[in-house]
């Protein structure tokens, strides 16, 4: 490299800086000093709960968006239903590529379906209701139909 390539780069680690304090002149490097990125697993702190003041895990990730109650119980049908199709043995499972039927985990999956549905259904406009009809049905007439072969 260069020294033209070099000139004007500095390295901040914000990582282990709380957001109320400047950046320290300790955290940044100079021209003179090579930028040294390390990497590092995250210990449980860094997993858990934050102390106060400090910058929990999050902080460094940006904004999340807060979800709903109605989101969190959609993304739950989402997982269900994809859970069900692969008890089903209708589809392979993304974590061996086996297909394989497993009935009364599929029932599990298709009533826990049906039961957020009911639950969220009223919070949804009408064509978003009416999928959500459909694929509760669509997991209920297959698995009849896999429970006859």
């Amino acid at each position: 490299m260069s020294d033209e390539d070099e000139s004007g780069f500095t390295f901040v680690d914000k990582r282990r800086v709380p957001q109320d304090q400047p950046d320290s002149p300790t955290s940044t490097t100079s021209n003179s000093e090579p930028a040294q990125e390390t990497a590092q697993q995250p210990d449980d702190a860094d997993l858990g709960a934050s102390p106060e003041g400090a910058a929990g895990p999050a902080d460094h990730l940006g904004a999340m968006p807060r979800l709903n109650v109605r989101d969190r119980l959609l993304m739950c049908i989402d997982i269900l239903n994809q859970g069900a199709w692969i008890s089903l043995g209708l589809i392979s499972d993304p974590a061996t590529g086996q297909v394989e039927a497993d009935l009364p985990q599929a029932k599990a999956a298709i009533d826990s379906v049906a039961f957020l549905a009911s639950r969220v259904e009223q919070d949804l406009d009408d064509e978003t209701r009416r999928e959500l009809q459909n694929l509760v049905r669509d997991l209920q007439l297959n698995f009849v139909e896999q429970s006859r072969r």
